[in-house]
């Protein structure tokens, strides 16, 4: 299990240096590429609840200035703090939930190598990309706050992250409108990660002599390609109760994962070719947007 998740942020680790070195993002400039090729170097895995936790052990022991048993609610809140504390601490580490890991759920070795990256890759490459977020990008690879850019990338940085807000801004959900965040961090996440899962999966494609017949599903006609971005959408397959629907709009930092879908395939000009989309319809646009 954690054999396959460190070989897949191996591979995505190795396209996103590919991206971070290309000529593509030379308005990085020196030293902030360097910074971040680093950060990326080394970045760490770990599956969370691969083995369970005593947390009575880990976190517990008497308060000072008082019992447990006298103020039990401050002892919850040392718990969630010291919690708190040891995620800070973990900087530069991608987390992965144990259940992603299981059997017919985000991967199998009977499913297409297209569906563990548009589900396990996805979603890898999405908690890596946090790591060069609007917010995160600001931290080195030691945790440490080190703002190493100059003011022309900080701009063009800006730009592009303007440029998903101003998408999402633009879009409806149940009859509202999505407000337009400053907080981008999950939306760039989704940005670089959908790149990367397919990028590296592409690279495994070419890798192999011929197109497997393992990569087609029983009674479906999708090419490996459509059956990559089917995968992320499918993985991202969930409702919201009606009632609730504009308090989560308000409040939540994830917009829809509608919306969130359709925003991705859109920024993807591989969406529009494997599903040979016309030219300037929704989901290919004239303009498109990209992070890095």
């Amino acid at each position: 299990m954690f054999a396959i998740g460190y070989h897949s942020l191996r591979e995505l680790k190795a396209t996103f240096q590919e991206i971070l070195s290309s000529d593509g993002v030379k308005w990085l400039k020196q030293p902030t590429q360097d910074d971040l090729l680093e950060k990326l170097k080394d970045m760490t895995f770990e599956i969370a609840g691969g083995k369970p936790t005593n947390f009575e052990e880990q976190y517990g022991g008497p308060l000072e200035g008082g019992s447990d048993a006298e103020f039990p609610e401050r002892k919850l809140l040392r718990w969630l703090h010291r919690f708190a504390f040891l995620c800070d601490d973990e900087a530069n580490l991608v987390v992965l939930p144990a259940m992603y890991m299981q059997h017919r759920y985000f991967w199998d070795d009977a499913y297409p190598t297209a569906l563990r990256y548009g589900t396990l890759g996805f979603f890898l490459g999405h908690e890596m990309a946090h790591g060069f977020d609007d917010l995160n990008r600001l931290y080195d690879n030691h945790g440490n706050l080190r703002d190493s850019r100059s003011p022309d990338t900080k701009l063009i940085f800006d730009h592009d992250k303007n440029c998903l807000a101003d998408q999402f801004a633009d879009l409806h959900y149940s009859g509202l409108k999505l407000p337009k965040m400053e907080a981008q961090g999950e939306n760039i996440a989704d940005n670089v990660g959908i790149r990367l899962a397919y990028a590296t999966y592409t690279k495994w494609l070419k890798l192999q002599s011929k197109v497997p017949d393992t990569e087609t599903l029983p009674n479906m006609s999708q090419t490996p390609q459509q059956l990559f971005y089917l995968s992320v959408a499918q993985s991202m397959c969930t409702d919201i109760l009606e009632d609730r629907r504009p308090a989560f709009v308000r409040n939540s930092v994830h917009p829809p994962n509608e919306s969130r879908v359709f925003v991705m395939m859109a920024n993807s000009k591989s969406f529009a070719e494997a599903f040979q989309c016309g030219n300037q319809t929704k989901l290919s646009p004239a303009h498109r947007c990209a992070m890095y």
